[in-house]
């Protein structure tokens, strides 16, 4: 294992800023050095850079050193590809995750994102990114989903608590959803590619005073569009009575609306528990879609737009499951 730190002398313990402590995880000697140029470079921010170059000398430095954030490579002695990808989502449940990737990596990178990493950078684009900026906005993100951990810990389940999931339906929470919003956006400017956000919501349930209909309804919602959605894409509950959904990788208004045709078709297998008590009924749903650039370059500008449901769908029919239906 070696380390390389930017010296650091503090002017007084009452006002000298503290540096953010990086861990770099990268076996690539001129890619690490070319980190540490850039991170000594920035004027704002002090950083501390300890570099291992194996996946297990970083496990065992977390487990006993704090950290700000890890910058990560996907290709090392001791981890390529998926075994990576699953390396750091565990990392990032401890410290922010920024993923360091070629250009044929980059597909590996996004799937690394949806598992939870931060964000990503390819290395060939290194010296035209903001690598500090890029730290300090996936640090400061963090910081916030740990207050919003600690805010809401007392109010969900307790296998809930970390992963900020919906403890009814188990899909992401409509804070995490509008974190990985940030994620997805922050890509497709880097890339100049466009991606949609969609809201669909079950129009009648905002009347029932039942909350076990409500749960019962949006449990069944949720699994059939769990199943439409690509795993790449980003489903929460982001209401009682709402999802939300981001999609990327759409090229144009065609395929933006043939997907929302998908998801809101899936909706009308919608059905209640066999035997259920709660009564049959007809039910609505309309839907709201936003996407990136058209429509706005700010996440909650785009989530806000899309939750205005500005498409009412046909009526669907809520009925008792039989005993022949595969839901």
């Amino acid at each position: 294992m070696s380390s390389t730190a930017k010296p650091y002398i503090a002017a007084s313990s009452a006002t000298a800023p503290q540096p953010l402590r990086v861990l770099l995880v990268e076996d690539h000697a001129a890619d690490a050095h070319l980190v540490q140029h850039l991170l000594d470079a920035s004027e704002d921010v002090l950083f501390e850079v300890t570099q291992v170059t194996r996946l297990e000398l970083a496990v065992a430095l977390v487990s006993k050193e704090e950290f700000d954030p890890g910058l990560l490579d996907l290709s090392l002695p001791d981890g390529y590809g998926s075994f990576t990808i699953d390396f750091a989502a565990q990392f990032a449940q401890r410290i922010p995750v920024i993923i360091l990737t070629g250009i044929e990596d980059e597909s590996l990178a996004m799937n690394a994102i949806h598992a939870g990493a931060a964000d990503y950078i390819c290395k060939s684009a290194l010296r035209e990114v903001h690598l500090a900026k890029t730290i300090e906005c996936a640090v400061e993100r963090q910081r916030r989903l740990n207050l919003l951990v600690g805010s809401v810990s007392d109010q969900i389940a307790p296998e809930m608590r970390d992963s900020l999931h919906d403890p009814i339906t188990g899909l992401m929470s409509e804070a995490l959803f509008k974190d990985r919003l940030e994620h997805v956006l922050a890509c497709a400017e880097r890339k100049q590619e466009p991606f949609a956000v969609v809201a669909l919501r079950l129009n009648e349930l905002s009347e029932m005073q039942s909350e076990y209909a409500v749960a019962t309804l949006m449990c069944s919602a949720a699994d059939c569009l769990s199943r439409r959605v690509r795993k790449s894409d980003s489903l929460a509950r982001i209401s009682r009575d709402s999802f939300g959904v981001v999609i990327s990788g759409l090229s144009d208004v065609a395929a933006v609306n043939s997907t929302v045709g998908s998801l809101v078709m899936s909706l009308s297998s919608v059905s209640l528990p066999e035997n259920s008590d709660l009564p049959s009924r007809d039910m609505s749903t309309s839907v709201g879609v936003s996407i990136h650039p058209d429509n706005g370059c700010d996440s909650s500008v785009l989530l806000s737009r899309a939750m205005q449901f500005e498409i009412a769908t046909a009526r669907i029919g809520i009925a008792n499951q039989s005993p022949q239906s595969t839901f």
